[in-house]
This record gives structure tokens, sequence and C-alpha cells, in this order.
């Protein structure tokens, strides 16, 4: 799982966004929550080294991100 590959793809691809605030609140809540973590760990291997338009239906099942409206 990495927040920061996650929140630094959402805001080159979807919306502009503090990336550093959604690395530490997106960390933050996996490591509250189990399933955020696997959901997570999900989005990260989908997004990976994908164009935006590759990335696109990864965003369905990538977990709720701080400072979005996903």
């Amino acid at each position: 799982m990495d927040c920061a590959k996650i929140c630094s793809k959402y805001s080159e691809c979807i919306e502009d966004l503090d990336t550093i605030s959604c690395t530490s609140e997106c960390e933050d809540q996996a490591d509250a929550d189990s399933g955020y973590q696997e959901s997570a760990a999900a989005c990260t291997e989908c997004v990976s080294d994908r164009t935006c338009k590759e990335a696109e239906p990864c965003w369905a099942s990538c977990p709720d991100l701080p400072g979005t409206s996903m």
C-alpha cells in the first residue's frame, strides 16, 4: 500500500489536492482500519505505472481519499 502514490495519481488525474495532507490522512486511516488498508493496497497496485486514462477503472475500487469527493 502506497498512499503517496494513490494521492499523487489522484491529484494528477482527477482533481488537484494537497498530496501531503492526503497521504498523511490516508496512512492514518489505513493504520486504524484493515478494510481501508486492503482497499488502498489494491488501489496502489491498480494505478501503478498507468496513465490517467488507464487508471480510470481503478478509482471505483479505491478507498475514499481525504480531501476528495470520491
